[in-house]
């Protein structure tokens, strides 16, 4: 019997896990992962991309805030200052990220001897510090020390001066929403002058930066003006600092303080944070509705739905309208999770209207996904992946779990080929979910996102796809690539390994690496057939298009950050 099964070639036969002919041709591990799986070290630049592309300096399933801080310092110092201000354009431009691209403009600024430095400031500031919120950002980060310096040096105070400078006073009150620092704060920091674009002084923004600083409204000889007094200490008199005339207020703030005083006034055309501690009627929630942005909009439909908007004649159509509206929705740069994010917070309350312009809003919002030709989809639905996208931030930390990002951009390839396969996986591969080109992307999403649990192996797909002897054009994976279950392998990580084994019978394919957490190591060595991407913007989907239609480069997303254009 054992000569039998010796002759069928059943025992008596090498381990090829040992001896493999393949393994020579893949490179050795150099590194282990957070989970103690082998890995391979990215290079510093592509590090730091992948930090600024999926970092929002939170805890992860595997890391604390403090330890990715201390990996996004160690790396700004290894790069060239001109790659810092590109990818820091890039993060914030293309991945809509904010707070690396604010640190990286902090790291820039930090030291006012370095003329490299502050040149690729200059040229980067004002695409990265776009808004309020960014300028607190830097202003706290510099605050902070922790680039060593807490003050400000002449350039980067120009430069925040400069942003006050390029804005109409009305956008500065729209934008001054936010404390620790308050834009008051900044204000005192950097001494902003009250002048307009042309350098010409603007009544209409003193007088809105000595509201901003707390200057008192007093009637002076019958008319009402802006008062800012202070004691003084010679001679122990109150005297008046200076003194704006109420009236050049910019006419939203002064419609917004009239409306304190009086709340039968209507509500003034302003973001509804300014309103959080006032007690609204439903015919007031209405007004606000009517008066709200895209974003606005997509976060409230809760709020409105608790304070009776949609019972409103007229008003379920009208918010319906704007979600789905597709130039709002560009306009809006929204990611795609947060309008599944917006879709899973609905309950019955919302109506079916509205719940499907979301569903609208999603497909407008992935547009871009490429035609991938015979594709192959891998997301990562291991127990690390229920990690919040965004990181632990306490009380703050968002629903919206790595695996549901995953699960949202694998459907979203599905819906654009709708012959792709799509292979989840864990400690091997999840063979229970079905899964229909022709659902939408949020029904698709929800249930690969049901599955989640388990050890991760990154290899367990591109292992079955090898025993099929499987053809395919594109292999997409989307993970934390915290792989450890299958460490077994004699030389390189399983992926890397499988995949030298899937290009022998696919020697044209292209594997593309999608990762949502920020890390220095992956699963797959830089190679010209390979994709190493982060973040979870639709930006994404950009570079992975240009990849497969005509990139043949190893380094191809650092490349694409390379050529972004400073200034």
């Amino acid at each position: 019997m054992l000569l039998c099964l010796a002759q069928k070639g059943w025992c008596g036969v090498v381990n090829k896990n040992l001896f493999n002919t393949q393994a020579a041709c893949v490179s050795a591990v150099e590194t282990k992962n957070e989970a103690g799986g082998n890995a391979y070290n990215m290079s510093s630049k592509h590090a730091l991309a992948q930090y600024v592309c999926t970092s929002c300096l939170n805890g992860t399933f595997y890391t604390s805030a403090k330890s990715q801080l201390d990996s996004v310092k160690k790396l700004l110092t290894e790069c060239d200052p001109e790659f810092v201000g590109k990818v820091a354009v890039y993060g914030h431009e293309d991945s809509y990220m904010k707070d690396l691209p604010a640190l990286c403009m902090a790291y820039l600024a930090s030291d006012p001897a370095n003329k490299e430095k502050l040149e690729v400031l200059k040229k980067t500031f004002h695409r990265v510090i776009d808004s309020g919120n960014m300028v607190r950002n830097f202003v706290q980060i510099v605050r902070s020390g922790t680039f060593g310096r807490r003050s400000f040096g002449d350039v980067p105070r120009r430069l925040v001066r400069e942003w006050f400078q390029k804005r109409s006073p009305a956008s500065i009150f729209h934008q001054s929403i936010g404390n620790n620092p308050s834009i008051a704060d900044v204000v005192k920091i950097v001494h902003p002058k009250p002048v307009d674009g042309e350098g010409n002084r603007s009544d209409e923004k003193a007088a809105l930066l000595a509201y901003l600083l707390g200057a008192e409204a007093t009637d002076v000889e019958g008319r009402k003006v802006l008062q800012r007094k202070y004691l003084d200490r010679k001679d122990g008199q109150v005297k008046v600092a200076y003194s704006e005339p109420w009236d050049n207020l910019p006419q939203i703030v002064r419609e917004f303080e009239n409306w304190k005083a009086d709340k039968s006034l209507p509500i003034p055309a302003v973001n509804f944070r300014f309103l959080d501690n006032e007690k609204l009627s439903t015919e007031q929630w209405t007004d606000i509705a009517r008066k709200a942005n895209w974003l606005t909009t997509v976060k409230s439909l809760g709020t409105y739905a608790n304070h009776g908007v949609f019972d409103v004649q007229g008003m379920t159509d009208v918010i319906a309208e704007r979600v789905e509206n597709s130039e709002l929705v560009t306009q809006a740069r929204a990611f795609p999770y947060q309008i599944m994010m917006a879709y899973l917070a609905t309950d019955t309350r919302v109506p079916a209207r509205v719940r499907n312009a979301l569903q609208q809003a999603m497909e407008l919002a992935t547009h871009n996904v490429p035609s991938l030709g015979k594709v192959v989809v891998c997301p990562d639905v291991s127990g690390s992946m229920r990690s919040p996208v965004t990181g632990d931030r306490g009380s703050a930390t968002t629903k919206v779990r790595c695996v549901d990002v995953a699960a949202l951009v694998a459907a979203t390839i599905l819906r654009t080929n709708k012959e792709a396969e799509v292979i989840p996986f864990e400690e091997s591969v999840v063979e229970r979910v079905r899964l229909n080109g022709f659902d939408s992307i949020m029904t698709n999403a929800e249930k690969l996102a049901s599955v989640s649990g388990g050890g991760t192996n990154c290899s367990a797909p591109m292992q079955l796809l090898n025993i099929r002897r499987q053809k395919a054009d594109v292999v997409v994976y989307i993970s934390d690539y915290e792989s450890w279950v299958d460490s077994g392998y004699t030389r390189g990580t399983g992926l890397m390994h499988e995949w030298t084994c899937f290009k022998d019978h696919n020697p044209g394919a292209k594997l593309v690496c999608i990762d949502l957490t920020p890390r220095t190591n992956a699963q797959v060595k830089e190679h010209e057939d390979i994709l190493q991407v982060g973040g979870f913007s639709d930006a994404v989907f950009d570079v992975v298009a240009r990849f497969v239609r005509g990139g043949w480069n190893k380094n191809f997303w650092v490349e694409t950050i390379q050529n972004v254009p400073l200034g």
